[in-house]
């Protein structure tokens, strides 16, 4: 627990940079997206035991490390100790910090759960795609239908990701605003 009045101006100002570096970006978790081969349009197989296909290629770690909407990384942990510290100054807003807490753990698990849910639909699309029957045969249409379902249902998931970086980016600036407004305090 961090004890009240116990963070130099130092450890906010450093706090409010490392806080101040980070962002939200709309990536539409596209790290879940399968890679095809671009000669035969087919997902490409993955060779390693428990991935089915191979996956775009995910974002640097350097980048991951400031990208609080990201589902594999650690900024979401800077925010929530930035909120801690804020806390810690500002008792007569504890309440108002819990729910800070709160909204970001709720987000943090949504991002989880888009993750592993688009990770699922892209897995099923690729194979829909990998199975496609001839485009004459009397199955043509119930795979367009399925292939169109899935991929609606893969926007739907990329739309509510957007939506809660939106949402993060907004907790972010609060918790800047207000180590800003301490900070000032202490001259």
């Amino acid at each position: 627990m961090i004890e009240p009045g116990n963070n130099t101006s130092d450890e906010l100002l450093a706090m409010r940079n490392r806080i101040g570096a980070l962002s939200a970006v709309k990536c539409r978790m596209y790290h879940e997206k399968i890679a095809f081969d671009s000669i035969t349009g087919l997902p490409i197989e993955s060779y390693i035991p428990g991935a089915d296909f191979n996956r775009v290629k995910i974002c640097c770690h350097e980048l991951r490390s400031q990208r609080i909407a990201c589902a594999h990384t650690n900024a979401r942990i800077l925010l929530a100790n930035a909120i801690a510290k804020l806390q810690a100054e500002d008792p007569l807003s504890v309440e108002q910090y819990n729910e800070w807490l709160e909204e970001l753990n709720r987000l943090d698990n949504s991002i989880n759960m888009i993750d592993h849910r688009k990770g699922d639909l892209e897995k099923e699309l690729a194979y829909l795609i990998k199975e496609k029957p001839d485009l004459s045969s009397k199955n043509a249409n119930l795979f367009e239908e399925s292939a169109t379902q899935i991929s609606f249902k893969i926007n739907e998931l990329e739309n509510h990701h957007c939506q809660i970086v939106d949402e993060l980016e907004k907790l972010l600036n609060k918790a800047k605003l207000k180590l800003d407004l301490i900070l000032q305090k202490r001259g």
